[in-house]
């Protein structure tokens, strides 16, 4: 067959058209081998999944990852090796509407355990096929859960410490954390700083102490971030109250040009000791003795007002220790002795209980005067405490102790009263020649002895007197009779203790006088003394009885003679006088006797009351009862005109009283309200109980008394100078006082002429 010719152009247009054919199809070959290479050598794991949600493909890192072999896997489904498998049935839902996801899931290892993935998922890529790209972010996860934990745990910590941890940002002055204590301590709860107080040290830091805060930041500033700095200052309760507060503040946080922006600090509350170290500066600056604080390193820190008043140093101008030692210790010597002596005890304190003894040391003040000083220290932390107790005088008293001791011995031998030194046993320690010849003895054959050896027959009085002086620690005396060679006599003692050089009671010393001559005198002018008051009795009673008898001729006159005329008008008239009239004329005659009988029942208890032998019988009794005892007596015996009232104020309707006293008394007053009343006047008994008191209070519109008056109105037989017109024996009073006082209670009178008068009674409840 005939080759058939094509012409050049066409020829040369097929070649082409092969060529880009040929090209082509290598080009996809190429596409297709590096595919196929980055699918399977791809680090992450590539699963192909049909429709049907099983897998068509997977790469050598999803085997890998999920522990199957490829002919394993494309027998599974996704929500084979997924957790849970519900959810993954939802999320294939939305992938095939949304047609991409990307996430986090939990897919199940062959072996059981479950992996945490981070993948991105992409549908259709090509018909049917789904393709997703998956990593495993399990070591991340269980990073950020050990972190979790481990935050969960540094807040734990925090909120366990005892103090407040925060983080401070400088830059917006404010808390961004603070730890749970912050609620205990400050009463704000945790974060409170942020969102009520965006300024939380003009809110929070006590006034005086915020410029020493603002302070405190810029000193961090130049510290590296390793440095702690501390801060001590005062913060403010949600209730009102100041809490002193000690920080420890680090840097947190810098910015990109190094400033710090957050610091981390802790502040504990040191109110407490803040308050005890308040009290003590207060006790070291008003001790009464000179006290000292200085580091071990000798640089002073503290020295009270004493200090320097006692050597001349004040603060400003103390020297340091070595200055101050060379000028306390003019002699090398000396100086070099005490120093050592100091520098031992140091040393032996640090090693058993920091307390140096207390010593004697001889300084040279300011002034150039030499002290005597006890010099006590103790050693607390780094730092020394020093008293000094200037015992100059002290030891030169002391001396002189010893130099009067000679004296002593010379009076104690020629002394002119007995004086005997008794050891606590009850022995003679010393005796004078003077005690000694009392008993015809000598005072060698006296010491050692014991009382009853010499007189026994007040050996366990004296004995007895030693151990009061002892127990008492104090100069004591007493006074006693004693028979002395058949011859009774009074000796008066003193008797002190004596100490011995540690200040302990070692002896009693007793001087003893022979008062005999003296208390016989006294005696006999006791006697004349008692025979001077019993004469003085006497002379009053004397006088009392005149003025008593005066007082009834003269009070009984009256009240007679009306009985005698109205007596003999009835029995020389009675025919003629009509009933009216005599029954008037025998209301006088009762009047007249019941005014003689109240004279007479008050001079026998006034009678009885000078002698002490009023019957006092405190009863209960019923108040309404007796009130209207007392205005059935009154209304009786007052004017028809005059007005009577009764106020009531009671609690109970007992009280505990002798009611025959009390009634007496107050009828006394009523009485003289009547009497010194006009006709048409008021008189008010008021009866008051409180608590345990009683009160009766009479009132009254009468002539009154003058100031003068008052002061003795109480007195027998007084009477004011402008009622003595009026009939009365002037006892009434006297009586009212002598009745209360045996109530233990109080009577008080206020008056004024022409204005009336009041009585007071004041009575307690709680009467035996």
């Amino acid at each position: 067959m005939a080759i058939l010719e094509l012409p050049d152009e066409l020829l040369n247009t097929l070649s082409n058209l092969a060529e880009k054919r040929n090209q082509s199809i290598e080009s996809m070959i190429q596409q297709l081998i590096t595919r196929d290479a980055m699918f399977e050598n791809s680090l992450d794991g590539l699963l192909i999944v049909g429709d049907d949600m099983r897998y068509v493909d997977v790469n050598p890192a999803a085997c890998e990852l999920l522990g199957y072999t490829r002919d394993e896997l494309s027998q599974k489904t996704i929500t084979d090796i997924s957790d849970p498998d519900e959810q993954t049935t939802e999320d294939w839902e939305t992938f095939e509407q949304d047609g991409k996801m990307r996430g986090e899931y939990i897919l199940t290892h062959k072996d059981g355990h479950k992996i945490f993935i981070e993948f991105v998922a992409i549908n259709n890529i090509t018909p049917g096929r789904h393709v997703s790209i998956f990593r495993d972010i399990t070591a991340h996860k269980e990073m950020e859960s050990e972190l979790y934990r481990r935050d969960q745990f540094l807040s734990q910590i925090a909120n366990t410490l005892p103090g407040i941890v925060y983080v401070y940002d400088l830059v917006n002055h404010q808390e961004v954390y603070s730890n749970r204590p912050v609620a205990e301590l400050l009463g704000y709860s945790t974060h409170a700083s942020n969102h009520k107080f965006p300024h939380f040290i003009e809110t929070v830091i006590h006034p005086d102490d915020r410029e020493k805060i603002y302070q405190h930041f810029e000193a961090l500033q130049d510290l590296n971030d390793d440095a702690i700095l501390e801060n001590t200052y005062r913060a403010k309760h949600l209730d009102g109250h100041w809490l002193w507060f000690n920080s420890r503040d680090k840097v947190a946080k810098r910015d990109a040009d190094g400033n710090v922006i957050q610091i981390l600090g802790i502040a504990i509350d040191i109110t407490e000791t803040e308050r005890l170290r308040v009290e003590q500066q207060y006790i070291l600056d008003r001790s009464p003795i000179p006290i000292a604080i200085s580091t071990t390193s000798e640089e002073i820190e503290y020295q009270n007002d004493v200090f320097a008043k006692t050597f001349g140093y004040t603060r400003e101008d103390t020297p340091d220790i070595q200055t101050w030692r060379m000028l306390a210790y003019p002699d090398p010597e000396y100086r070099q002795k005490s120093f050592d002596q100091w520098s031992k005890d140091i040393k032996h304190a640090r090693q058993t209980d920091n307390l140096l003894p207390p010593r004697l040391y001889y300084i040279r003040d300011k002034w150039g005067e030499e002290r005597i000083v006890s010099i006590q220290a103790s050693i607390i932390g780094q730092r020394i405490i020093a008293s000094f107790v200037d015992m100059t005088e002290e030891q030169r008293m002391k001396q002189a102790l010893i130099e009067s001791e000679y004296r002593y011995r010379a009076l104690f031998e020629n002394a002119l009263y007995n004086i005997i030194i008794y050891n606590l046993d009850g022995t003679i320690q010393m005796i004078n020649q003077k005690a000694a010849s009392m008993f015809g003895l000598k005072p060698d054959e006296m010491i050692g002895h014991l009382p009853r050896d010499f007189y026994p027959e007040v050996h366990e009085k004296t004995i007895a007197f030693i151990n009061k002086v002892v127990e008492n620690d104090t100069i004591t005396t007493i006074e006693d009779k004693v028979d002395i060679n058949g011859e009774m006599r009074f000796l008066w003692s003193i008797a002190q203790p004596v100490y011995d050089s540690n200040g302990s009671i070692n002896s009693v010393q007793i001087i003893t006088h022979d008062v005999t001559a003296q208390r016989q005198a006294e005696a006999f002018q006791q006697q004349q003394k008692q025979l001077e008051i019993r004469l003085e009795k006497e002379r009053q009673i004397s006088d009392l009885r005149t003025r008593l008898l005066t007082t009834i001729s003269h009070e009984f006159r009256t009240p007679l003679s009306v009985i005698q005329t109205n007596t003999e008008m009835i029995m020389r008239y009675r025919d003629r006088l009509p009933i009216e009239r005599q029954d008037q004329k025998l209301n006088q005659i009762i009047t007249q006797i019941r005014h003689l009988v109240g004279m007479l029942d008050n001079v026998r208890t006034m009678s009885k009351a000078q002698q002490s032998l009023i019957d006092y019988h405190p009863t209960s009794v019923n108040l309404s009862e007796f009130i209207e005892t007392i205005r059935k007596n009154f209304e009786a015996s007052k004017l028809d005109t005059q007005i009577f009232n009764i106020n009531i104020e009671i609690d109970n309707t007992t009280s505990r009283f002798d009611s025959n006293l009390i009634k007496q008394s107050i009828m006394n007053l009523l009485s003289n309200a009547s009497k010194y009343s006009s006709e048409d006047s008021t008189i008010t008994l008021t009866v008051r109980q409180k608590e345990n008191s009683l009160t009766f209070i009479v009132m009254d519109e009468g002539v009154g008394m003058s100031r003068n008056d008052l002061h003795y109105i109480y007195q027998p037989f007084y009477r004011g100078k402008n009622v003595e017109n009026v009939r009365g024996t002037g006892l009434g009073l006297a009586i009212v006082h002598k009745i209360v006082d045996l109530h233990q209670g109080t009577v008080s009178c206020e008056s004024q002429i022409n204005q009336g008068t009041t009585f007071t009674i004041n009575l307690s409840q709680n009467l035996v």
